[in-house]
C-alpha cells in the first residue's frame, strides 16, 4: 500500500497535461517502471484514466485510477487500488 500511495503522491505533483500522454511516466494503461518488482514478487502499478480516450483530449476533471498487483508467496494474485481526481 505504501508504494501505491507513493505513486499517487507523485501523480498529484505532476502537471495534469503530462499524465496520460504516450511516453510519460504515468502513461495510460502502462506499468510505472520505478515500481516494477520493487518490494513484492511480480509487483506492478498501472495507472488508468477512466473516460480518457488514447490520443484524445484529457477530460477535465481527470479521474485517476492507480492499481497495484503482486503475487504473494501462497500464490494467486492480489490487487489494491486508489482513485483520485485532478483538475486544471
Amino acid at each position: 500500500m505504501a508504494d501505491l500511495e507513493a505513486c499517487m503522491d507523485q501523480i498529484r505533483l505532476t502537471p495534469v497535461d503530462a499524465l496520460a500522454v504516450a511516453g510519460s511516466v504515468y502513461e495510460h494503461g502502462v506499468s510505472v517502471a520505478q515500481f516494477e518488482d520493487l518490494h513484492l514478487r511480480d509487483q506492478r502499478i498501472v495507472v488508468t484514466y477512466p473516460g480518457y480516450v488514447v490520443g484524445g483530449a484529457l477530460p477535465d476533471p481527470l479521474e485517476v485510477f492507480v492499481q497495484a498487483s503482486w503475487t504473494p508467496s501462497r500464490g494467486g494474485q492480489v490487487t489494491q487500488s486508489l482513485r483520485s481526481v485532478r483538475v486544471r
